[in-house]
């Protein structure tokens, strides 16, 4: 299955600061029972250039960017998963704890939450939510 989609996306860099939502065209795919949701990222969000594909599993999300930035989130409500990157020439390793992930998703689109906390070098830096609603463009009309 594949399909045309309109992605809201509404992030909360830190619970602290007022959301910040994007809305743009892009692709659902089902594949196995797995949901994909692509969308390419523009100079509003500061990633121009990018690629994001959401991978929708009954038990984690997989947030996957390609292009001019690569990076790769992956959120099991109650897991920590590390990343490795190079700062300035130093090792920085940022983890991401999913408090909670909530996800429903069907042929017509659907509806994504999760909440989680970043550390960079084992110190909290910050905790988050996530917002994604998916939309078939074709029922909008």
């Amino acid at each position: 299955m594949r399909k045309d989609v309109l992605i809201s996306i509404c992030g909360i860099p830190d619970l602290e600061e007022p959301p910040v939502e994007l809305i743009t065209p892009g692709k659902l795919y089902r594949k196995n029972g797995v949901y994909s949701v692509i969308y390419r990222e523009s100079s509003l969000t500061g990633l121009p250039g990018v690629t994001t594909t959401l991978k929708i599993e009954s038990d984690r999300v997989t947030l996957q960017r390609r292009g001019a930035e690569n990076a790769c989130m992956i959120f099991r409500q109650g897991e920590k998963h590390y990343n490795l990157f190079e700062q300035d020439g130093e090792p920085v390793t940022v983890s991401i704890s999913a408090n909670q992930v909530r996800q429903r998703f069907d042929d017509s689109g659907g509806e994504l939450d999760i909440d989680y906390s970043v550390e960079i070098n084992d110190t909290h830096a910050l905790r988050s939510r996530l917002h994604v609603n998916v939309r078939d463009r074709a029922m909008l009309n």
